[in-house]
C-alpha cells in the first residue's frame, strides 16, 4: 500500500549529496509545514547528549507532526542571565525568535535564572514577551517552567511560578516541568547516572555532569514535552 512518510535530514555545517530511492518511490517537500522554534539554554542545545542530534529538540521532531522545528539554545543563559558574552533571551528575542518568523514559539528557560532577583526576572520575562508578541502577533506561544537537574530548588520553583503567572496574564500556553521539590517534577531525586541516589529518575536520566540530561534523559524530555503540546491541540 502507498504510505507517506516524513523524513528529516539534520546536519550541522555539512553538505548533503544525492539521495537514492527505489524506482517505485518518490521524494517531495513536506506539504505546508508550520515552523516551530524552541528558544532555550544548554538543555535546548542538547548538552549532556552523547552526540549532536541527541537533544530533546531533535528527538521531538519526529513526535509532533508537520512542523519545521528549529532550535535556538544558548548555554548558561536565561531571560535575564548572560554567560561569557552570550546575551540573555531578552536581548536576543528579536533576532533569534521574531526574525525567524515561526508559527509556534516554545520558550524553555529559567534554570540559569534561579539565583536572580524575582522582580528583575519578571521584568525580563515581560520584556522578552513584549518583543515576541509585538513582532509575531499571530504566533502561538508556550512558556515552560524551569528545567531542573532533579529536585527543584527554591529559585527554580519561584521562577516557574512567575512564568506561570505571566503566561496566564497574557493568555499564553504554559507547561510546568519543574515541580515543587517533592518528587513531582519531570526529573526527580538527587542522583546521576554514575552516582545513583535511589530516590528518583535522575539516577537514569541525568548525565555525569550532574546537571544535564543524558541521551535517555533527552528522549524522556522530548516525550513529556510532545505529550504536553499534544494536549493543547495546536
Amino acid at each position: 500500500t502507498d504510505e507517506l512518510r516524513r523524513i528529516d535530514i539534520i546536519v550541522d555545517n555539512g553538505l548533503i549529496g544525492d539521495i537514492y530511492t527505489d524506482n517505485v518511490d518518490s521524494i517531495s517537500p513536506t506539504e505546508n509545514p508550520r515552523k516551530l522554534i524552541v528558544a532555550g539554554d544548554s538543555f535546548t542545545e542538547g548538552t549532556g547528549g552523547s552526540v549532536l542530534g541527541n537533544g530533546y529538540v531533535e528527538v521531538m521532531r519526529g513526535m509532533i507532526g508537520n512542523f519545521d522545528v528549529v532550535k535556538s539554545g544558548s548555554g548558561g543563559t536565561g531571560y535575564l542571565k548572560t554567560n561569557a558574552g552570550r546575551p540573555n533571551l531578552r536581548d536576543r528575542a528579536q533576532t533569534d525568535i521574531v526574525d525567524q518568523n515561526p508559527d509556534l514559539v516554545i520558550i524553555a528557560m529559567g534554570i540559569n535564572d534561579s539565583g536572580e532577583v524575582n522582580s528583575e526576572f519578571e521584568t525580563a520575562v515581560n520584556a522578552t514577551l513584549n518583543t515576541v508578541q509585538a513582532g509575531l502577533p499571530n504566533a502561538i506561544i508556550c512558556l515552560l517552567g524551569s528545567w531542573t537537574d532533579g529536585e527543584a530548588n527554591t529559585g527554580m520553583i519561584e521562577k516557574t511560578a512567575i512564568m506561570g503567572n505571566v503566561a496566564a496574564q497574557r493568555g499564553l500556553f504554559f507547561i510546568n516541568p519543574t515541580g515543587t521539590g517533592n518528587s513531582d517534577g519531570w526529573f526527580t531525586g538527587t542522583g546521576k547516572i554514575d552516582a545513583p541516589a535511589n530516590n528518583g529518575n535522575a539516577d537514569l536520566f541525568i548525565s555525569t555532569d550532574g546537571t544535564h540530561p543524558n541521551d535517555d534523559g533527552h528522549k524522556y524530555l522530548a516525550s513529556r514535552l510532545a505529550s504536553a503540546l499534544a494536549a493543547f491541540n495546536l
